[in-house]
């Protein structure tokens, strides 16, 4: 009876594991350009999240409902230099991604 019991929290406890993997998210912001400085806002924002996590466009600001690690990925077309700052709870995180391009 003992082991019975043990086994069903063990299940209980890997059942909530596995759901917490099964947790998805992806989501992508578009602007069409960007002149000057400020934050990024998006026109466009697709993709799906199963955590109830969004993306709001009138401020750039993703909202993560999930603990865990996320990836981030910038594309851009510049004239001249690009300076971009990623903020978490309004704290600027790691390197600069800097480019500065000369046209020839």
């Amino acid at each position: 009876t003992n082991k019975i019991s043990t086994n069903k929290a063990d299940i209980s406890t890997n059942t909530k594991d596995i759901g917490v993997l099964a947790t998805g998210v992806g989501v992508c912001g578009f602007i069409g350009e960007k002149h000057g400085t400020g934050t990024l806002t998006y026109s466009y924002i697709t993709g799906s999240t199963t955590d109830g996590s969004s993306m709001t466009g009138s401020n750039g600001k993703y909202t993560a409902v999930t603990q865990g690690y996320y990836s981030i990925s910038y594309s851009a077309e510049t004239r001249g230099k690009a300076d971009i700052w990623l903020y978490k709870d309004g704290d600027k995180q790691g390197q600069e991604l800097s480019t500065n391009l000369t046209r020839k």
